[in-house]
């Protein structure tokens, strides 16, 4: 590929970053939170059986898991494109008197050398081609025995008004998750309808994807 074309396909990735920023800041621009200050219930349901470790929340948003996980004894790391979203998130933290360690990254840029216990997926939608790469690092973020707890939304939600991408290639099929993960070993997988009541963003019937994976090695 020459430079010129290097330099069309940075600066495409580049606006798309942009715009996308812009979106989820003019999203989370409002006093309330869009999702509500609740953690989603599959995650309180599993936090309330495990041990609290060190967390990595992407696409964290305005916070609502990363307070909830932090009020429960864990250490926090947490992204999202969003400054706006961090910023409401911060605030939140610290009038429930915890931590947050949360930069402001997007899927492919964010790099660390730590590893995890557990690291949450919860409504991280993306495009095929960033979906596959973001996946493919999640396992070396990982310490051995470590989980990964995700809740996305279907492919069958887009008949549905109760939140997710309004477009097919934005959602997901559970065959399609287990294989950017098939060197975890599966703990739980599931394709569900469920009730959502986490704000004015996801309200009403959905159709959900639910996954635990275990890092065996």
């Amino acid at each position: 590929m020459t430079n010129i074309l290097l330099r069309q396909l940075f600066k495409t990735n580049l606006a798309k970053g942009k715009n996308k920023r812009y979106m989820w800041d003019q999203k989370y621009a409002s006093e309330d939170y869009l999702y509500g200050k609740n953690p989603n219930r599959f995650f309180s349901e599993f936090l309330a059986i495990s041990s609290p470790g060190h967390l990595l929340l992407p696409g964290e948003g305005e916070g609502r898991n990363g307070v909830y996980a932090a009020l429960q004894g864990w250490q926090v790391d947490a992204f999202d494109t969003s400054k706006v979203g961090r910023r409401k998130a911060l605030n939140f933290a610290s009038a429930k008197n915890v931590n947050l360690n949360y930069r402001t990254e997007g899927y492919l840029t964010f790099e660390t050398n730590e590893k995890y216990d557990l690291i949450g997926l919860f409504y991280t939608h993306m495009p095929v081609d960033m979906r596959l790469e973001f996946h493919q690092k999640i396992p070396g973020w990982l310490k051995k025995g470590g989980i990964v707890i995700m809740e996305v939304f279907d492919k069958k939600q887009l008949k549905r008004n109760s939140g997710g991408p309004k477009s097919l290639d934005l959602l997901y099929r559970e065959m399609d998750l287990l294989k950017d993960f098939n060197g975890l070993s599966v703990v739980k997988s599931e394709t569900v309808t469920v009730n959502l009541n986490e704000g004015r963003g996801h309200e009403g019937e959905a159709k959900v994807i639910r996954l635990i994976l275990k890092k065996e090695n």
